[in-house]
């Protein structure tokens, strides 16, 4: 895989950029996992809260 480390300034010119390293690369994927995770749980939370979640057939047979 390869991926860079680009550094920028406040307007979004780059000041420079290099290519990231194995460990950089792994927290970078760890992080993105992290963040999907934590987004679909936030997600299913607020449907839940506003009854957008439709319980299956099972589960309903079981109420």
């Amino acid at each position: 895989m390869e991926a860079y480390v680009t550094v920028t300034d406040a307007a979004g010119r780059v000041l420079f950029r290099r290519p990231a390293t194995a460990q950089e690369i792994a927290e970078a994927l760890r992080a993105a996992d992290d963040a999907e995770r934590n987004a679909r749980a936030a997600l299913a939370r607020i449907a839940e809260e506003r009854g957008l979640l439709q319980t299956a057939p099972e589960d309903r047979a079981a109420s």
